[in-house]
């Protein structure tokens, strides 16, 4: 025998090496049925889970649009410029009293964002219907 631990009998052994163990002669923990169905209700979890997100972005878009109308050109802004847990009650939904509170203070901070006044400002045609001008008639009237 040879002082080498490498011998010609460890490399011919019949034993399976950890790397080489297949997966197949593994003993199962839990039965192929049970790991299916747990797999397929966390699937379900996982598009639920999804689907509630899409419903709850909805639901805050929809609450800044109808309480921010008139006082934010772009709603958006709010969610840009502030955390938007602030803008969520205990229970994760929006709170319509914050986000108003959130505006008003955004618009007191930076002005630029708030919606501008449109209407009639005394400019432009007034709708009143214009009789003929005669400019060479004025001028010869000034003239003469």
């Amino acid at each position: 025998m040879t002082d080498n631990p490498a011998t010609d009998d460890d490399q011919t052994s019949d034993e399976p090496v950890d790397g080489d163990k297949n997966v197949d002669d593994a003993p199962e923990t839990f039965p192929r049925e049970y790991v299916a169905q747990l797999r397929s209700e966390a699937a379900e979890a996982r598009v639920k889970a999804k689907r509630a997100d899409l419903l709850a972005d909805r639901l805050l878009d929809l609450t800044l649009r109808t309480t921010l109308n008139g006082v934010l050109a772009d709603p958006a802004d709010l969610l840009d410029l502030t955390d938007p847990a602030t803008l969520l009650d205990d229970d994760g939904l929006p709170n319509a009293a914050a986000i108003r509170a959130a505006a008003d203070s955004l618009v007191a901070a930076k002005p630029h964002l708030a919606v501008r006044p449109r209407g009639d400002i005394d400019q432009g045609s007034q709708g009143h219907p214009v009789a003929h001008v005669d400019l060479a008639g004025t001028l010869r009237r000034m003239a003469g």
